[in-house]
Order: C-alpha cells, then sequence, then structure tokens
C-alpha cells in the first residue's frame, strides 16, 4: 500500500475542478485495477464490486489524499464501507468525517467495530481516542476551539 501511495501521482494525475461549477468530471479519473482486488480483500468476497463508479472514484480521491473530499451518493451506496476501507488501507492516517446527524456516529461505529478499523468520536465534552483511524465529529462542533483538524 505504501508503494501505491507513493505512485499515486503516476497512477492518478490531478484532477482539476471544473471552473464553471466546482465540480471534479470523474470521468477524467482513472481507477486503478488494483481497487477492486483490495475492495474483495477488504470485504473477504472474491466476487464483491462497487455499487457505482462513484464509489470507485471516491476511493480514488481518498487515497490519492490530494484534495478534502465532500462526497454526495445516494442512500445504500456504502460511502461508509469505502471510508472505512481507505482507513484501513493506509494505516497511520487518520481521515475525519463531518457527520451531520448523531444516528450516523452510531452507524459509523458499529460498522468500524465489525469491519475491525479503530474509530473515536470528537465530542467538546472530552474523551476521545486521537489514536484512530476514523474520527467522526459533529458538524456543529467543527467551530470548537478544541476541534484541530
Amino acid at each position: 500500500m505504501k508503494a501505491m501511495a507513493e505512485m499515486s501521482h503516476t497512477y492518478f494525475p490531478k484532477v482539476q475542478p471544473n471552473i464553471s461549477n466546482d465540480t471534479l468530471d470523474i470521468s477524467e479519473i482513472t481507477i486503478h485495477p488494483s481497487c477492486l482486488t483490495q475492495l474483495r480483500e477488504f470485504l473477504k468476497n472474491p466476487s464483491a464490486n462497487f455499487k457505482c463508479p462513484e464509489q470507485a472514484v471516491l476511493l480514488e480521491l481518498m487515497i490519492c489524499r490530494e484534495h478534502s473530499v465532500l462526497a454526495v451518493l445516494g442512500t445504500g451506496t456504502w460511502k461508509t464501507m469505502i471510508v472505512l476501507m481507505q482507513a484501513m488501507l493506509q494505516p497511520g492516517l487518520v481521515t475525519i468525517l463531518i457527520l451531520p446527524l448523531s444516528s450516523l456516529h452510531d452507524d459509523i461505529k458499529r460498522r468500524a467495530q465489525a469491519l475491525g478499523v479503530l474509530y473515536s468520536r470528537w465530542d467538546p465534552k472530552g474523551k476521545y481516542n486521537p489514536n484512530v483511524s476514523v474520527v467522526s465529529v459533529s458538524i456543529e462542533h467543527l467551530g470548537f476551539d478544541g476541534f484541530i483538524v
């Protein structure tokens, strides 16, 4: 994985935002064939596939770590699974999820535990574990002085 991350600039050239509507043209992003292999290994399912092309693009963008990523995909498109998979593929790095609903934090925690991904929720009242792969924070807590990205 480290070698793949180091070669990401070769495999995945930086995509420039479309100035007219400030979105990335996902048709310009090449998905490396190893992503499907990694998905199948992560899910322990040799026949697993991405549910939609945007899911694979999301994984590529997260692995490249050249941009902050705002993913807006429909319900049931495995956004959470892609975030957790990316966290497992890049140990030692922290992924911060900004979530709008408290129920989503519980869902992330449950899924992370099931997949063996270290997770913590940032809370302005105190305790959270900074030594994890994924940290979630409520959108209303982003402005707190104690939250440092």
